[in-house]
């Protein structure tokens, strides 16, 4: 194949259309959804590109730098300069033209990842049967340097996806060297192997999903709020032996309504664990969803805030559309300088402003909900909620990161939470690092790990 057809291949894979709409798409004739932009031959193509070495690839994409006649100049101007100062590597000289290539690849919001197959599309159509690999494209405003490099699909045996990325970028785990870490500050990793119908240790999860595990993953805070669960599956020990897991139990009020001496025996066993950090997660729920009756909730959640606070352990609060009643519960029972995690919070600033008064050891917990496209008054108290205020979490197995598909794993897990600090980065207009530092050192001021 030569320079001119292989260009045209892998320029196929990422072009400029996709950026403007990545989330547009079209069924093909045998079911599987695909950008609209691309030809009838794109598997062909994408076969084709897997085996090609990744030398080869790079200077496929060089070569569609220098078809474009901003490039052509640029590369005259450089060539002229080395005999001038007598000759460089040529492959500095191609490097240097890069910034020009990358005007043609660069969305239109710079600081986000583009993942050109997702989860669902704008108009609420469901992808989730994608099992292509995916194409990701991510830029950043502090660097310019792009790489690609080759990237494991979802399974050890599944072909690789080409990725086009930077080489600052995050979720790039190969050989980058780790600066700042985060930790999943709440999870149910009982309910995310329940839906992936997986056995086995975190471990063997860790390195089965290892293409969205980075380097900066410190460990998850595993909670465990269905007291029955406690009791019969005991899961949780297993989780509690490995590293890079702590615990969290509690009753969510969904389960309030089968609340027991029995079970509460089984919490207060469970937070005997060297490992059992905090109390929770509980609260008050007044939405559809929830079965237990309004009454039932609050008698619970105040016995456990009682448990809670005479232990001295952290608080993990759930709340939906019970501000009120919550507020006053926990002004009546909680010390004032309590430390209390508002697990999940998915509202606007002015409910969570009385909180953040109130209790100056509240954290507020953010999930990948702040990625979505209708979160629009939660994106904006992102914006207003102090940094040292907040902490990262992904609440696996749900609230999977839109701009992650599917064929990397189906359900939202602690990895991940990393998409999420890039969110709130990109909200508080604040570097990565910044961000990741801030909120690492909110985790061990909250749970002290």
């Amino acid at each position: 194949m030569d320079n001119s057809s292989r260009s045209r291949k892998v320029k196929d894979h990422c072009p400029r259309s996709q950026f403007s709409s990545p989330t547009k798409y079209r069924r093909s004739s045998a079911g599987t959804p695909q950008p609209s932009c691309w030809s009838t031959g794109e598997e062909d193509c994408e076969d084709e590109a897997r085996g090609t070495p990744l030398n080869s690839l790079l200077e496929s994409m060089h070569n569609i730098c220098l078809e474009t006649p901003k490039c052509k100049t640029a590369v005259s101007s450089i060539h002229n300069q080395q005999n001038a100062q007598g000759g460089e590597d040529s492959r500095s000289s191609l490097k240097s033209c890069s910034g020009l290539r990358k005007r043609s690849f660069r969305p239109q919001t710079p600081t986000k990842s583009v993942v050109l197959k997702g989860q669902e599309s704008s108009d609420g159509a469901d992808w989730s049967d994608v099992n292509d690999p995916v194409t990701v494209v991510t830029f950043s405003q502090d660097e310019d340097c792009v790489t690609s490099s080759l990237k494991k699909g979802k399974y050890d045996d599944s072909p690789p996806a080409l990725e086009y990325t930077l080489a600052c970028d995050f979720i790039n785990t190969s050989t980058r060297p780790q600066q700042h870490g985060f930790i999943d500050t709440h999870c149910h990793l009982d309910r995310l192997y329940a839906k992936l119908a997986y056995k086995g240790t975190f471990a063997a999860f860790r390195n089965l999903y290892h293409s969205t595990f980075p380097v900066e993953f410190e460990g998850c805070i595993a909670d465990f709020c269905n007291p029955r669960h406690i009791i019969r599956d005991r899961l949780w020990e297993d989780l509690l032996r490995e590293e890079k897991v702590w615990g969290a139990f509690g009753c969510h009020p969904h389960f309030a309504r089968n609340y027991t001496v029995a079970h509460e025996r089984a919490i207060l066993d469970a937070m005997r664990h060297p490992k059992a950090i905090a109390f929770g997660e509980m609260g008050l729920d007044y939405s559809h969803r929830c079965p237990t009756e309004i009454l039932k909730q609050k008698q619970v959640f105040e016995r456990q805030l009682r448990l809670a606070v005479s232990m001295r352990k952290p608080l993990v609060i759930h709340c939906r559309n019970a501000d009120e009643d919550l507020f006053e519960i926990m002004k009546r029972l909680v010390p004032r300088d309590y430390k209390i995690h508002r697990h999940c919070f998915t509202n606007s600033y002015d409910v969570i402003e009385p909180f953040l008064e109130e209790f100056p050891n509240l954290s507020v917990g953010l999930t990948a909900l702040v990625s979505y496209s209708h979160a629009v008054q939660t994106k904006e108290a992102v914006k207003r909620i102090p940094l040292d205020r907040i902490v990262v979490e992904t609440d696996a197995p749900y609230f999977l990161h839109r701009q992650v598909s599917e064929t990397l794993c189906a359900y939202s897990h602690p990895g991940l939470a990393l998409c999420t600090v890039k969110e709130i980065a990109s909200l508080k207009a604040m570097k990565l690092s910044t961000v990741l530092s801030a909120l690492r050192q909110n985790t061990t001021g909250l749970y002290g790990v």
